[in-house]
């Protein structure tokens, strides 16, 4: 009878517990409520023919791959509504890129911080890869996410025409040559001959 009342009450102030956390307050909205809302803007936008065919030829090249996919998915945006960011916005992102990798292999702190100064990224860090950067005992999963930061680096490096040719993504970027390309230069030599 008494483990009956417990089992009661544990239940009872649990779904309580979930009514009044998830019961929106109106005075903040969740970073979900604000994806969703994004994403209904974004719905509602009219496509363009350009988005169109984007959209049909990334699903044709996807099914050549046999890659699963969800052919209801709405378009991304089109030219006219995307900005094309500056060679040395997008070098101070491969320069990011590639310190977040090399501290998840382990490198010193002495030499990431001679590599901050160096290349001058220290205000270019995201919010989460500041947590990251500044974690001295850094999680698991913190460590997993940095590392795949390198094939976000080797993009970089095609963009800027370091790469000659992004291949099918079913092996992994040759990591040492892609930061062989950002240590042997500096931060200008990597700008002239981008």
């Amino acid at each position: 009878m008494i483990t009956d009342r417990i089992n009661f009450r544990i239940l009872f102030f649990s779904i309580l517990f979930l009514f009044a956390a998830c019961e929106p307050s109106g005075k903040q909205k969740t970073e979900l409520d604000q994806r969703k809302e994004k994403i209904e803007v974004h719905e509602q936008q009219p496509v363009s023919a350009e988005q169109k065919q984007r959209k049909e030829k990334s699903i044709k090249y996807l099914k050549s791959k046999a890659v699963d996919l969800i052919d209801h998915l709405p378009v991304i945006a089109g030219d006219a509504e995307t900005t094309i960011r500056s060679q040395e916005e997008i070098l101070n992102r491969a320069i990011v890129l590639s310190y977040m990798g090399l501290k998840s292999e382990g490198l010193e702190k002495e030499l990431l911080d001679g590599f901050e100064k160096k290349y001058q990224i220290t205000d270019q860090f995201t919010p989460e890869e500041l947590k990251y950067k500044n974690a001295s005992k850094p999680t698991d999963q913190q460590t997993t996410d940095a590392n795949w930061k390198y094939e976000g680096l080797h993009v970089m490096l095609w963009s800027m025409g370091y790469i000659d040719e992004l291949v099918y993504p079913d092996v992994l970027c040759n990591v040492g040559n892609d930061v062989k390309i950002i240590f042997s230069r500096t931060k200008e030599q990597l700008l002239s001959e981008a």
